[in-house]
């Protein structure tokens, strides 16, 4: 699936986008909105992941109150370590109706870092945590060699499984994760609300997707 995220504070906009794009990724970290307000915002986006980076105990209270407010899933990050994530879990029985509740577990490293320590181990403690789904963000792609190797990785892309990168070749990554079948693809909805400048925005996928239907 495509997904819009959202990086703007207002609401209104949020609502307007909303009635034309199902699924909807929710930066609350960079929207900055208030608990207050996600009971408005989630329960009116068809589908809604909750993603906030930073502190974990922190982005532990936002995320569950974004859950209790009808959040269909969240952005849990990996570098919060399994300790933090069997507490959340533990949580999480504090909240009703969320048995639904998809949980995507994200890895931003630099692909240096994936290299040295073997994407083999890091997917195999990465499927340790047991969520729905695993998004690895390999950051730095800005040389062919490391294009090279990002592309060899990313045919571990399953069902289950999102990998793509940043930097100088990460546009080119995301249309590969794209044609190999990664079940989240992150959209900006216009050039000016890329999350990360390697982003693709809604058109160009729109764009991706007319050139595959007429190839």
């Amino acid at each position: 699936m495509i997904v819009i995220s959202y990086v703007d504070s207002d609401i209104s906009k949020l609502m307007r986008i909303a009635s034309v794009f199902p699924q909807i990724e929710i930066r609350i970290d960079i929207c900055d909105f208030k608990p207050s307000q996600f009971k408005q915002i989630f329960r009116n986006v068809t589908f809604s992941i909750a993603t906030y980076k930073g502190d974990y105990n922190r982005a532990k209270e936002i995320l569950l109150e974004a859950i209790a407010n009808g959040a269909n899933a969240i952005d849990f990050d990996y570098s919060w370590g399994i300790k933090n994530f069997i507490n959340f879990k533990d949580s999480l029985i504090k909240i009703e109706n969320n048995e639904n509740l998809q949980i995507i577990l994200s890895n931003h490293s630099d692909v240096a870092i994936i290299q040295e320590t073997g994407i083999d181990e890091l997917m195999k403690d990465m499927k340790s945590f047991g969520t729905n789904y695993i998004k690895i963000v390999a950051l730095n792609i800005d040389n062919l060699k490391r294009f090279n190797y990002l592309n060899q990785i990313m045919k571990l892309i399953d069902n289950k499984v999102t990998i793509f990168g940043d930097g100088k070749y990460g546009k080119k990554s995301r249309v590969y994760s794209y044609l190999y079948g990664a079940p989240i693809c992150y959209a900006a909805y216009n050039r000016g609300s890329k999350v990360l400048d390697s982003q693709l925005s809604f058109s160009e996928y729109l764009l991706l997707l007319e050139i595959l239907n007429n190839a």
